[in-house]
């Protein structure tokens, strides 16, 4: 049974969402990093649908309140995108509080987040979190703390629309110099005719965030992508 996992990051208290693997018993565990609308009900339900195929998964809580969906995202994320230490101790509780599952089996960990999200478990790997690997959906590649040599210790997937306004090539390149230099193991996808959240995640429609509009063909495929990436991870 899915249920609540209360933890908290230097004071904030912090609520995400455990889905066990079908079938019960430990398994490998996958968190996740939702988008500036924070756990939804869309994000629950891909927590379910890697529980059902044989994952321990976690949405993590990284705002620790609700989202003013009104005031847009940047009051929500740019404490995070501002201060990237804070943002990656942030997304360590959640990782913890994953690990900490006794459904989960140790050492055998990976991240994936939207958007915001995606941006987060990137942060998470250039700071030698011990995950086996990492997958971005449609998220901002930059950091002023770029991976050094040896820094990151599990694999890169990101997955970007090759219509996004918010991450265009230019910043993809600038991304793929900086894994070569820092010696990661990294793939690079891009769908073409794919904005900003083509998976859904974060879009409020094409009418209110134009630059971030679902995509079905670009879903369907990140995400048999994805679950084909964590197979590879986990299979040793």
């Amino acid at each position: 049974m899915a249920r609540e996992i209360r933890y908290e990051d230097g004071g904030q208290a912090l609520a995400g969402y455990f889905a066990p693997a079908a079938g019960g018993g430990p398994a490998p565990g996958v968190l996740i990093v939702h988008a500036w609308l924070g756990i939804t009900d869309s994000i629950k339900a891909r927590a379910d649908r890697l529980a059902r195929a044989g994952y321990a998964a976690f949405a993590c809580d990284v705002f620790g309140r609700p989202t003013d969906i009104a005031a847009g995202p940047h009051p929500m994320i740019g404490p995070f995108r501002n201060d990237r230490r804070l943002f990656r101790r942030r997304v360590r509780a959640g990782l913890d509080a994953l690990c900490g599952q006794p459904e989960v089996i140790a050492g055998r960990v990976a991240a994936m987040g939207y958007c915001f999200g995606g941006n987060a478990v990137l942060e998470l790997a250039r700071d030698g979190a011990p995950v086996r690997g990492v997958v971005s959906f449609h998220g901002e590649l930059d950091t002023p703390l770029p991976a050094g040599p040896s820094d990151i210790r599990g694999k890169i997937l990101v997955l970007s629309g090759d219509a996004d306004p918010v991450v265009p090539f230019e910043k993809v390149a600038a991304f793929r110099e900086e894994m070569r230099r820092a010696g990661a193991d990294w793939e690079i996808v891009l769908y073409g005719g794919a904005k900003h959240s083509f998976t859904g995640e974060g879009s409020l429609g094409p009418e209110k965030t134009p630059e971030a509009v679902f995509h079905p063909q670009a879903e369907a495929r990140s995400w048999q992508r994805t679950l084909q990436f964590f197979r590879e991870i986990f299979a040793a």
